[in-house]
């Protein structure tokens, strides 16, 4: 049994390989051109079916791979958006225009997640509580935050242990304070 597995696995895997390396080479060989090739489909897919361990058919499968890709150019690749942490509301939460602004880019926005995981791990009467890795990144859309210095962070994927050691799935809702950067309140639901 183990025998087919492994022999189905290398037949599956060497033809794919093999594409995937042809693909590359003939990639690779167009980037260096000084003059676009004026080649078809079909000498390019020869010329790199010539090397070494080139599957069964292998230009027959080049020339329709190369020749559908060349009817559907790739689209570019979106550039990325630029860093929005050096606004005034980086160092200023005052200056921030919502809620999303301020927990996306105000750069002490982490401490009050840290703080409400902290908080939350004192309610805990059955052992530690987890908490996903970005945990209370949860907050309502708006603008309260900034007016009133108050974030309501929610984290539903929080995991408590009950009496019975059972691990349970608890929604934690923190009420964080920006003025005195400090838990207000934390309640579990």
């Amino acid at each position: 049994m183990a025998a087919i597995v492994l022999t189905v696995s290398v037949v599956t895997f060497l033809p794919v390989t093999a594409i995937d390396g042809a693909k590359e080479q003939a990639l690779a060989r167009q980037e260096h051109a000084i003059a676009p090739t004026s080649k078809s489909p079909a000498e390019l897919a020869e010329e790199v079916c010539q090397a070494p361990g080139a599957i069964r058919d292998c230009e027959a499968v080049l020339t329709k791979q190369i020749a559908e890709e060349g009817g559907h150019p790739k689209k570019p690749e979106p550039v990325p958006a630029a860093d929005s942490r050096n606004g005034s509301c980086n160092s200023d939460w005052r200056q921030c225009s919502d809620n999303a602004d301020l927990m996306n880019n105000f750069k002490d926005s982490s401490r009050s997640s840290l703080s409400c995981q902290y908080a939350a791990k004192k309610l805990a009467k059955y052992g530690a509580p987890s908490f996903p890795f970005f945990s209370f990144s949860n907050f309502n859309s708006g603008n309260d935050f900034v007016r009133t210095g108050q974030a309501t962070l929610v984290e539903p994927d929080a995991e408590f242990q009950n009496a019975s050691g059972t691990i349970v799935h608890i929604v934690v809702t923190c009420k964080y304070d920006l003025n005195s950067q400090r838990v207000v309140d934390v309640s579990l639901d």
